[in-house]
């Protein structure tokens, strides 16, 4: 039995594509460098603000900024703060998410964030979609060392669920949603189910090739899954 559900954000809560990409541009615009393309800089997703803007400024710059310099430390810092006063401009819900969560809620299911992305900017998009409420925990670089495909993340999380729930729930009670290779990985390495979803923003052939026990297009489609329930 499925009792906790364990979410990404990008790519499975929200499609922040066109935020993500206009964010970093904003940032490569304003320190006068070489913007990118949207799609290039969306492949770029999955492990963290800072290894996005790593990997943009690389392609922007040849790699003339070096990761641990000053100047990367300026731009990444800029970056994350117009991000996080900017982070819902053209996001969006994916279909039904916000039905499926309340729908599990009320199933008294216990539902998690596990995110790459600053806990403080993702809670701010939870209450921007007023969907926070559904979560018991939300888990970002700020809880963890390791971020994801480490399953450290999910360790934290499921213990929180249960010192919060007063409950004793095992990873044979966890699937853990994604939409990258990143979060099949650290399922796996946690040793729990996985759910790969396909419409997201990652790359669907690096996610297949991680061979998640279930795969759907979107999210929602979890409540239909006869292996859950």
């Amino acid at each position: 039995m499925i009792d906790v559900f364990v979410f990404d954000l990008d790519g499975v809560i929200i499609d922040s594509a066109a935020d993500l990409a206009g964010g970093v541009n904003k940032m490569l615009s304003h320190f006068s460098l070489k913007t990118l393309d949207e799609k290039l800089l969306v492949s770029f997703v999955g492990n963290g603000a800072k290894k996005l803007v790593e990997r943009a400024l690389f392609a922007s710059t040849d790699g003339k900024i070096p990761t641990e310099s000053e100047d990367f430390n300026t731009m990444f810092k800029w970056y994350v703060d117009f991000y996080e006063q900017n982070p819902v401009n053209k996001t969006v819900l994916y279909p039904k998410i916000d039905e499926l969560l309340k729908n599990l809620f009320e199933k008294e299911k216990k539902i998690a964030l596990l995110t790459n992305k600053p806990s403080k900017i993702a809670t701010k998009i939870l209450q921007k979609f007023e969907i926070l409420q559904f979560f018991h925990c939300v888990s970002g670089p700020e809880q963890v060392k390791n971020l994801k495909p480490n399953p450290e993340g999910l360790v934290y999380t499921l213990q929180k669920i249960n010192e919060k729930s007063n409950k004793t729930y095992t990873k044979d009670n966890v699937i853990m949603v994604g939409d990258s290779s990143v979060d099949i990985k650290a399922g796996k390495a946690f040793g729990c189910k996985t759910a790969g979803i396909t419409g997201g923003i990652g790359n669907t052939q690096s996610l297949l090739a991680e061979k998640p026990d279930i795969v759907l297009k979107f999210a929602f489609e979890l409540e239909n899954s006869v292996q859950l329930f």
